[in-house]
């Protein structure tokens, strides 16, 4: 597959958007450990691991210099029927092998007031939560063969965090940054008309896979200059 068939942060630039993916999540078995795993032996590590109290989910970072991978289970069922969030991951997690999406999508922009490029509704955590801010959730995230589109709760990439979630990053593993997204569709699903609008912004490249689950291709540099390393979802294997 060539490079140009990749969104990159140059081509975003280009493109003048104030718009950045902040992170990619993905369902997972309870706990994540095999997930994790397998993104270990290409040399990825974990960052931090919490608990959404009172959404009855938990998860783990993964954190890169400009975004992050989340891996993101559901650790209560009933807790997290209880909201309008968890109810809809619950239903992507229980409908996965038939055709519903396990990934959610979180844009970063500059600021929490700043214009998002989808229609939604706003979300407040619980007040038990250590999130705080509300974030806006896209309409299109009712469709379960779509992507969770949401607005990240942070404005800024994981390397300028503060409160030392991103612990050090990919940085013993040698990686830097997240350089393309690029997410194919099975074969006879349309990417709704946010993903399209994503992809005119040049956050990431649409494809289509012959498989019957969406597919991550996720690009990294590497921080001696060498080649950077991909690695796909949701089976977590390397491209080299």
């Amino acid at each position: 597959m060539a490079s140009a068939d990749f969104a990159s942060p140059d081509r975003t630039a280009r493109t003048g958007s104030p718009y950045a993916i902040d992170h990619v999540f993905m369902l997972v078995e309870p706990g994540g450990a095999e997930t994790m795993a397998k993104l270990a032996k290409g040399g990825l590590t974990q960052s931090w691991s919490r608990k959404h109290v009172g959404m009855g989910t938990a998860n783990i970072f993964v954190c890169f210099d400009n975004a992050f991978l989340e891996l993101v289970w559901i650790e209560n069922e009933a807790e997290a029927l209880s909201g309008p969030v968890g109810k809809r991951l619950v239903e992507r997690n229980n409908k996965r092998n038939i055709g519903a999406m396990p990934y959610g999508l979180a844009i970063r922009a500059p600021s929490m007031d700043h214009v998002m490029p989808f229609e939604g509704w706003r979300f407040t955590p619980p007040s038990v939560s250590d999130m705080k801010n509300t974030v806006m959730i896209a309409n299109s995230s009712d469709d379960p063969a779509q992507p969770f589109l949401f607005r990240s709760q942070r404005s800024v990439p994981p390397k300028e965090w503060t409160d030392e979630l991103a612990g050090k990053r990919q940085v013993p593993g040698g990686f830097g940054s997240i350089t393309s997204w690029r997410l194919d569709l099975p074969k006879g699903v349309a990417p709704g008309k946010d993903l399209q609008k994503l992809q005119e912004l040049g956050l990431l490249t649409l494809g289509e896979t012959s498989g019957p689950t969406a597919a991550w291709t996720v690009t990294a540099s590497r921080l001696d200059g060498g080649e950077p390393r991909r690695f796909r979802l949701p089976d977590c294997t390397w491209e080299d």
